[in-house]
């Protein structure tokens, strides 16, 4: 959620496993205010076991989920919020402090249960670390856990940076799990922490950050699947006086949606990465992160994507390698809220290769001979917008160079259609015979284009022949090297 304004519901559900019973206890809801008069709302505990409904009251800065699983004192209850007047200052601190802790370990879990070639852990953390006004830290992949937990969070939370990452008892932590989600998670909040890969699998044992002597307890919240969050809490460690309540609480915004141009024409590769740079006109980057349910339409259809946000490089990510988008012309939207809105700006989706139609230009290939120095070569036949490298191989599997051959795409890559691409090769070292350009292009495609080192041309040595005028036929003899070519 982004904005909560008077006359909006919170509609409650209760997800269950399957033979599981309906959770017992009671729920209740705390609104803050963001007009800074300091006000207040406890809603009445109502069962948690049965979908609830509650009306906003009005614009709302800070929204608190507080579930009793004996019961609610709606009196200790009021007691609590309405008593303290520092309270709503603390209670937006700490909505601040989850929202964060939150997308840190979303962040770090993700990259770590699904790391690739083409990223890495800094630009996972890129939009985390825009969205809270932190810098991004560089950390390597092949680094020791301890290394990069040492990095991030000095980076992070600067408050931490006499934290030692390397002594026993959080070297003992990092030990329990090997996902760095969990390390860090264990760093902040003590352990026993375990991350899994979705659902009610992360248990941390947070500190009482808001009622130090009462019963109530902090949760996080874990997004174990679409629509549905997991309230997350510590295991047990000993038996609690009285009640025991747990409070979750959120920071809203209270921003419209973003309004977002495209920097210019923007052409996307299919079943790939592609980066298109943006102007936020309307909004902050640090909420963007806010929209949600991506997807690309036409009056033909509508087709979801992801999309990551790079606030550094003013851009978004389009992420279409695990989805299928026809070639076509496109609006990028989303939901901001419930309320859709589109990025400003059309966008092209083409296909990447030249399905074999690629080949060298006939002038380019005669001018290819052995000794000849750095060559500029065409090729021709095809779209090569989405060329990403060109290596040159030896035909037969066995040789052993391969080369990178510089190249040139006249508009840029991803500038539109282009069908020329100009190719500086270097002969001098090339022997004559048969070799192979491999073109690299978006989403792993690959295309060879076969192309043939000429030997030396023939030389004539005895220039120039004389020979009489008037005679109908004469002997000429020529002299020079490689002329039984």
């Amino acid at each position: 959620m982004s904005r909560l304004r008077p006359g909006d519901r919170l509609v409650y559900h209760t997800v269950t496993r399957a033979g599981g019973k309906s959770p017992e206890g009671r729920v209740s809801i705390v609104f803050a205010s963001r007009d800074g008069n300091d006000a207040l709302v406890v809603t009445e505990p109502k069962p948690a076991g049965s979908s609830q409904r509650w009306e906003v009251p009005f614009r709302t800065s800070v929204v608190a989920l507080v579930y009793g699983p004996s019961g609610l004192d709606a009196k200790k209850l009021s007691s609590l919020v309405m008593k303290d007047r520092e309270l709503l200052e603390q209670l937006a601190d700490y909505a601040e402090q989850t929202t964060q802790a939150e997308r840190l370990l979303e962040a770090i879990a993700a990259w770590d249960r699904s790391p690739s070639a083409t990223e890495n852990l800094g630009a996972a953390l890129e939009g985390f670390a825009a969205a809270f006004g932190r810098p991004v830290p560089q950390l390597r992949r092949d680094a020791p856990v301890e290394e990069q937990l040492n990095v991030l969070l000095r980076t992070l939370n600067p408050a931490l940076a006499a934290y030692d990452p390397l002594a026993p008892e959080p070297e003992q932590r990092m030990r329990q799990s090997a996902m760095l989600a969990s390390s860090i998670a264990g760093m902040l909040w003590g352990t026993p922490v375990g991350l899994a890969a979705g659902g009610a699998g992360l248990f941390v044992n947070l500190t009482r950050l808001l009622f130090p002597n009462t019963t109530f307890r902090s949760a996080l919240v874990q997004h174990s699947k679409p629509g549905v969050m997991t309230l997350c809490v510590s295991r047990a460690t000993r038996q609690e006086r009285g009640r025991v309540a747990y409070i979750w609480a959120a920071r809203l915004p209270d921003q419209d949606a973003p309004r977002l141009v495209l920097g210019g024409p923007a052409y996307v590769a299919s079943g790939a990465i592609t980066r298109l740079p943006v102007q936020l006109e309307r909004g902050e980057w640090r909420h963007l992160h806010r929209a949600h349910h991506w997807e690309l339409r036409n009056d033909k259809g509508r087709y979801p994507i992801k999309v990551n946000l790079l606030p550094q490089s003013q851009a978004l990510e389009l992420d279409l390698r695990e989805c299928t988008v026809p070639p076509d012309d496109y609006r990028l939207a989303a939901l901001w809220d419930w309320e859709e809105f589109s990025v400003q700006g059309q966008l092209a989706v083409r296909e990447p290769g030249c399905r074999g139609s690629a080949q060298l230009d006939p002038d380019s290939a005669d001018a290819l001979v052995t000794g000849s120095g750095v060559v500029s070569v065409k090729l021709t036949g095809c779209d090569f917008q989405f060329t990403e490298r060109v290596e040159l191989w030896g035909r037969q599997a066995e040789e052993p160079s391969i080369r990178e051959v510089p190249f040139r795409l006249a508009a840029g890559f991803g500038k539109g259609e282009q069908r020329e691409l100009t190719l500086r090769l270097d002969t001098s070292q090339l022997p004559a015979g048969e070799y192979r350009l491999r073109l690299h292009m978006a989403g792993g495609v690959q295309e060879d284009v076969q192309v043939r080192i000429l030997p030396p041309h023939p030389v004539l040595e005895n220039l120039p022949v004389r020979v009489n005028a008037g005679e109908g036929a004469q002997r000429v003899v020529l002299r020079g090297r490689g002329l039984d070519r």
